[in-house]
């Protein structure tokens, strides 16, 4: 019989977690789900939120997981090496997963509030200012607009290189801008504050 090693089989496994953790956080920032904060739950199977119309929205958590298979004759040609890169593409491809899943959650709630705008030409500046007129802008103490997180098809993005910036639509931006920070403004002064 070989001897067990507990301890050591233990921390070997919290540094391959720690790792692959890492590693996820690394490409997450890289991607839109950057600035999206992140939670850990430890127990329940959903969590539940009030929209500003009183209505409660229940999501149920998405499970995630990808079986991981090596063959013995990976094993013996590469050792344990074939673990860690098994283990790099799992993950990589668990990314991807919640990325597509997080694109579908976003696409369903702009959908249900009628935030989607459909783009009768293959303009990405008309489609970018329908959208600007449908969205609701936060402003800094400045009056500078919050930054905004576009996220779009790769053949959109091709597109989007290609058209050139106008004089024109920069005053449409404008105009939008200015109208956006008139709203927030009547928005910030009829807020009640807390005690």
């Amino acid at each position: 019989m070989l001897p067990d090693f507990p301890k050591i089989k233990s921390h070997m496994e919290k540094i391959g977690v720690d790792k692959l953790r890492n590693m996820e956080k690394e490409l997450l920032k890289k991607s839109f789900m950057a600035d999206i904060p992140r939670y850990d739950f430890f127990e329940g199977n959903k969590i539940s939120s009030e929209n500003f119309d009183g209505e409660i929205d229940e999501q149920f958590f998405e499970k995630f997981e990808k079986e991981i298979i090596i063959k013995r004759d990976e094993l013996l040609k590469k050792g344990l090496q074939v673990f860690e890169e098994k283990s790099q593409d799992a993950v990589k491809e668990l990314v991807e997963e919640e990325k597509r899943s997080m694109l579908k959650t976003f696409s369903e709630a702009a959908e249900k509030v009628g935030n989607v705008t459909k783009s009768t030409t293959d303009s990405f500046k008309d489609a970018f200012l329908k959208m600007l007129e449908k969205i609701s802008l936060d402003f800094d103490e400045f009056g500078n607009p919050n930054p905004l997180t576009i996220i779009v098809s790769p053949r959109m993005r091709e597109k989007i290189n290609q058209e050139p910036i106008t004089p024109e639509f920069e005053r449409n931006v404008y105009q939008i801008i200015e109208k956006k920070r008139k709203e927030w403004i009547d928005r910030e002064s009829h807020r009640k504050l807390v005690d």
